[in-house]
């Protein structure tokens, strides 16, 4: 596959109309409108002359494929020809050719040439906002790029605790989901677990920051707490897309996961109440970081941040202390005491991600 840049007039700083003086710089969005203008019977006369050759345009970026090498270098020369007869020069440095094989590198016979300067051959390639990889195979690239696209995204959405959770979803899907998505139904049946637990996790990280809640709280009660799915089933959802191997693998976790969430979780007063959903409610994060975690950490003797344990004693009243000993204990503590004393999500000591935080 070669990819050849927009090629460019002689005269780099302007197109100049004879008849009425017009000066239209090449970077303006009318020069891919006449790029076309002056190109649009290209396609045809390629498709002509090789029919081996197949060729994609898109506004002003061009694309040409086929499987021998001998047929797609004559097809390079007649691009040369056709774009100088309309007075236009092809940008060697901007343009790229891959070679799509099953692994290791290109053979030294795999050179293509233009205006008498080789093409540079490359192994990844991002074409209409899809990387391309040579094998085809894997799309890991492609999703590292849109997952950052993504957070950058979630960035420009401030203080989402501020927001209704309906707000925050629906933000999410408009600004957030299409950015993710881009590309999706090419790449869907590529993608391995990591990577949909990589998809998963764009719609986790802003969620937590929405609830006020540390990275590092469990995924299973963000959903339940959010009344959400993960980010992988909403896309299968929406784009009607198969159920892959490593899908089932995925939901299968997640499942499994809910089942395991502890009975007094559904107890806790987040599950309970309906006012921290509304917008500006001032209980969200006290209220969600307490169905996460249960304050246990100042209520167990034991120091530090750690999951409930049989020999956990309360240092107040001195009786076992599971995750939400504090709604029973009687000395008759409240969340916002606890709250208090409880660093925030953002303080909180990153801990490290294990199987448990799924």
């Amino acid at each position: 596959m070669t990819k050849t840049r927009r090629p460019y007039h002689q005269n780099r700083s302007a197109l100049q109309s004879k008849h009425v003086g017009l000066t239209i710089k090449t970077l303006t969005v009318i020069s891919a409108l006449l790029f076309v203008l002056l190109l649009s019977d290209l396609p045809a006369i390629l498709r002509e002359r090789h029919p081996t050759v197949r060729v994609t345009l898109y506004a002003d970026d061009m694309v040409l494929y086929c499987r021998a090498r001998t047929d797609l270098q004559s097809c390079l020369h007649t691009v040369q020809e056709l774009s100088a007869s309309n007075g236009l020069t092809i940008n060697v440095e901007k343009t790229k050719a891959m070679k799509f094989r099953r692994g290791g590198r290109p053979s030294r016979f795999d050179r293509l040439r233009v205006n008498g300067q080789q093409i540079e051959f490359v192994n990844f390639f991002c074409y209409l906002g899809v990387t391309l990889s040579f094998t085809l195979k894997s799309f890991g690239r492609h999703l590292s790029s849109r997952c950052a696209k993504s957070h950058a995204a979630i960035a420009s959405i401030r203080a989402p605790t501020k927001l209704s959770m309906r707000t925050v979803l629906a933000l999410f899907n408009i600004k957030v989901a299409s950015v993710a998505s881009y590309g999706i139904e090419i790449t869907w049946e590529k993608l391995t677990v990591a990577q949909l637990r990589q998809l998963d996790g764009v719609k986790l990280s802003y969620l937590k920051r929405a609830l006020g809640v540390h990275r590092n709280a469990r995924n299973r009660l963000v959903y339940l707490l959010c009344r959400t799915e993960p980010f992988c089933v909403e896309l299968r959802d929406r784009f009607d897309l198969p159920e892959t191997p490593a899908f089932l693998s995925v939901l299968a976790t997640h499942r499994r996961k809910l089942v395991e969430v502890e009975p007094d979780f559904f107890d806790t007063p987040a599950m309970r109440q309906e006012d921290w959903r509304e917008p500006l409610a001032e209980q969200r994060s006290l209220l969600c970081r307490h169905a996460v975690h249960g304050f246990h950490g100042e209520l167990c003797e034991a120091a530090g941040f750690h999951d409930p344990r049989d020999s956990c004693v309360c240092r107040h009243c001195g009786e076992p202390c599971p995750r939400y000993h504090l709604l029973s204990c009687p000395v008759g503590l409240s969340l916002s005491q606890c709250g208090q004393k409880a660093p925030s999500a953002s303080a909180t000591p990153p801990l490290p991600l294990t199987a448990d935080c799924i």
